[in-house]
């Protein structure tokens, strides 16, 4: 059996998918296996942002994005997207898609979009669009779920405000804690050594 280039899958006595099959037979069944549903996908969406030229309203031209993938934040919220996926045809490499996906991710910057993924349908490498990390090639058996992506709600800016109000004042109690124990470090430096050898000398 013939097997795919960069991998050590092979390609089942076939011939290799090309990218449309890749996705369909490949990226999609992998896709729902980890818990995506069609709700949380969108095919082939323009990345681009909105550009106003002569007053009228209009998309970018940057190209299109393979997948988005969407969740709700929240029962009442609108979905919003998560992550860009670009796949490639099985026989390339899983990795050759990820510039191609950041790019798109930068052209799109106003919607912040914060993982990027290129695929080949048997293994994806993921960009982090906040720590700005690539991780190894992974097989697609370990796609992340929608909950390993979701982000973490914020709690209401009151509460936030409380929070950081109350970790203030914590701080300042460790610098004055901070400050006494320095002052005592420097007073204990002061006493004769003959002084300290009698105090301390039975421990």
């Amino acid at each position: 059996m013939p097997a795919a280039p960069h991998s050590p899958w092979t390609l089942e006595g076939r011939e290799p998918y090309g990218e449309a099959d890749t996705r369909a037979k490949l990226i999609d069944p992998r896709l729902y296996s980890a818990q995506w549903t069609e709700e949380h996908i969108r095919r082939e969406e323009t990345a681009g942002g909105i550009e106003v030229i002569e007053g009228e309203a209009r998309r970018q031209s940057k190209g299109r994005v393979d997948y988005t993938l969407r969740i709700k934040v929240s029962a009442s919220a609108q979905a919003v997207a998560l992550a860009y996926i670009e796949a490639k045809s099985e026989t390339k490499d899983p990795k050759e898609g990820l510039q191609q996906g950041i790019d798109y991710s930068a052209a799109s910057k106003r919607f912040n979009v914060p993982f990027v993924f290129a695929t080949n349908g048997h293994a994806f490498i993921e960009y982090d669009h906040f720590t700005g990390q690539v991780s190894m090639v992974k097989p697609m058996g370990e796609f992340p779920t929608p909950e390993a992506l979701r982000p973490v709600p914020l709690p209401p800016l009151q509460t936030q405000r409380r929070i950081a109000a109350r970790l203030r004042e914590q701080f300042e109690h460790h610098q004055q804690l901070k400050s006494a124990l320095s002052t005592q470090l420097a007073a204990l430096d002061k006493l004769p050594g003959a002084y300290l050898r009698e105090a301390f000398g039975s421990l």
